[in-house]
């Protein structure tokens, strides 16, 4: 049976034959708009940006080059939107003057200053303090807190003011509401006196199984600013610039000379960062919280 012959059976049989199949000569697949009918019905203009390369984008790539020489093909059952969104909802304290939106993102950054493309899904925080964002496909999200001067400006990114926050992860889950999603701004949210914070490479030390070092600290830290220092397991992926969004192996406390000591260390290999919890959400935000590193020394424990 020639190649022609296999195609047409298996558009009749919606099957795959195993033997190869002849295109077009000079034709070129384009993917660089296709997206899921899962994301264009969630409506979302970040979708290249939050999921360019996740299991969705795949899928849709796969699926589209399948029917090209399959017509008939169906690649598993479709996205319902009547059950197939979740939804994230809790409430925000601020203590300012100015609005707030709370935004949800796919990946640990801030929210870009391209546009409303790299916003993600946002909302403008009611009068009561609470908000819900709705439509939102499954899996791990990160939200962000954002000030804005006027609720107009909620959908107007150069009107955008201070980011709070933007690493709380979230699970969003089909047919569910993730709520109590609630969001803390301190008072005194960018008053530290700290102003600069580096980690001392040259001071890190592995003595046993122990690891020292010391952070140089420009500024001094009020009471309630402890700056902390962090131990990774070599290997574990870190964003850029900045850290994992999960806790790290280790954590203690800088001393009022920026020194710390990691005991006890179990045998690895370690990088070493330091931070200042800006926010005090408990969690790492580079461009909102001081951070140093991680070290580009890597630290043995035998």
């Amino acid at each position: 049976m020639s190649q022609q012959h296999h195609s047409e059976a298996a558009v009749a049989g919606g099957q795959l034959p195993p033997s190869p199949y002849a295109t077009p000569q000079n034709f070129v697949l384009d993917t660089s708009n296709i997206t899921s009918p899962e994301e264009a019905l969630e409506g979302l203009t970040y979708a290249g940006k939050g999921s360019g390369f996740d299991e969705t984008r795949g899928r849709t790539i796969v699926e589209e080059t399948v029917k090209l020489v399959n017509p008939a093909f169906r690649f598993g059952p479709a996205f319902d939107p009547a059950t197939g969104f979740g939804q994230v909802a809790g409430h925000v304290s601020y203590p300012g003057k100015q609005h707030v939106v709370v935004g949800v993102l796919d990946d640990f950054e801030p929210p870009s200053g391209g546009g409303d493309e790299f916003w993600g899904k946002r909302v403008l925080v009611d009068a009561n303090g609470n908000y819900k964002i709705e439509r939102l496909l499954p899996g791990l999200k990160f939200v962000y807190v954002r000030e804005v001067d006027s609720p107009e400006a909620a959908r107007h990114e150069n009107h955008d003011g201070r980011t709070f926050f933007y690493g709380r992860q979230v699970q969003v889950r089909s047919a569910e509401t993730a709520d109590h999603i609630d969001l803390f701004i301190p008072n005194d949210l960018f008053a530290t006196a700290v102003k600069g914070l580096t980690l001392d490479e040259n001071s890190l030390r592995v003595e046993g199984d122990t690891i020292t070092g010391r952070a140089q600290i420009e500024g001094q830290p009020k009471p309630n600013e402890p700056i902390l220092a962090a131990l990774y397991p070599y290997g574990m992926p870190v964003n850029d610039p900045g850290l994992m969004v999960t806790n790290p192996y280790l954590s203690v406390q800088v001393d009022a000379n920026g020194e710390f000591h990691f005991e006890g260390v179990p045998p690895g290999r370690y990088r070493v960062a330091c931070w200042l919890d800006i926010n005090r959400n408990g969690y790492p935000e580079p461009g909102v919280d001081l951070v140093a590193g991680p070290s580009n020394k890597i630290l043995e424990i035998k």
